[in-house]
């Protein structure tokens, strides 16, 4: 599929997709890492209710250490988000029309299957990571799936409306599929760096006020993060992020990554919805015709 847009340097394609797969790679190896920072000792990081071989049940208070959920779901999101950020090249391989009628020398049905091919991946790459991770931490899966793949269920109906919206108009955008496409990757640099500095300070929470003070301001990158997603102009990002950033500092503690992760994804979701909001509401002159 030819993208029609002005051409995007190759590298910067490849960072586009690079950046967001190994900010995800980066986070999940570090949650599962607390395995061995518990010395590798399974009922050191999950504690059964019943010892017995086979048995699998959980309930309130199972969980030894707390285990950090926001990153698990930050991990997921940013695997859909990668595999998004290729929706273009699986596009590439898709049939042009596939028997479904569109404008004449529109490629909406090549890139509406390309953007609901990379969902799906993107989601089961998700799911993999939670399961990888119950089996690894010697767990059940249910609670890592919840938190691995429910807060990316707004994302997906999100995507999937995109997608369909892209295949029945057969709009393209005038900046090309590959810009259109990009997501913020000072975004995803700012949360993951936060994200992984306050799980490091778990292990080290009541040691010094040091410690707090670095978990604190590693909420704040997340705030900053979800701002860069939320707003584009500078500007409108500085309004955002500082609110945003002072909220999430504040929130910022062992027990409460889960809501700091589900921010994020928020922010992720509400910026593909500014790309379906744009497919839907911008002018015609802002969008080049087929040809």
């Amino acid at each position: 599929m030819q993208d029609i847009g002005p051409p995007v340097p190759p590298f910067r394609r490849f960072l586009a997709l690079a950046v967001p797969a190994a900010a995800s790679l980066a986070l999940f190896v570090d949650f599962v890492a607390i395995k061995a920072r518990a010395g590798g000792r399974d009922n050191e990081v999950y504690r059964y209710r019943d010892y017995s071989p086979g048995v699998r049940g959980f309930g309130p208070g199972d969980f030894h250490y707390k285990i950090n959920w926001g990153e698990l779901a930050m991990a997921g999101s940013l695997a859909v988000v990668a595999c998004l950020c290729a929706a273009a090249l699986l596009a590439s391989v898709l049939p042009v029309n596939a028997g479904v009628r569109a404008p004449a020398g529109s490629d909406g049905v090549q890139m509406g299957g390309g953007l609901l091919a990379s969902l799906v991946i993107g989601v089961a790459a998700a799911g993999l990571y939670a399961v990888g991770a119950a089996e690894y931490i010697v767990a059940p899966a249910a609670p890592f799936l919840k938190w691995a793949v429910t807060p990316l269920l707004p994302l997906a109906t999100v995507v999937a409306v995109a997608a369909i919206a892209v295949a029945r108009w057969g709009r393209r955008p005038a900046v090309g599929w590959h810009v259109w496409l990009r997501f913020p990757m000072s975004s995803v640099i700012a949360a993951t760096a936060g994200m992984l500095l306050v799980h490091y300070t778990f292990w080290h929470w009541t040691d010094t006020p040091l410690v707090e003070a670095a978990a604190r301001f590693g909420g704040l990158l997340i705030g900053v993060g979800a701002a860069l997603a939320l707003a584009q102009p500078l500007p409108y990002r500085v309004v955002v992020a500082a609110p945003l950033g002072a909220a999430t500092a504040l929130l910022t503690s062992p027990d409460s990554t889960g809501v700091l992760g589900v921010i994020y994804v928020l922010a992720v979701t509400v910026w593909w919805a500014q790309r379906l909001w744009q497919l839907a509401y911008r002018p015609p002159v802002a969008w080049q015709p087929p040809r």
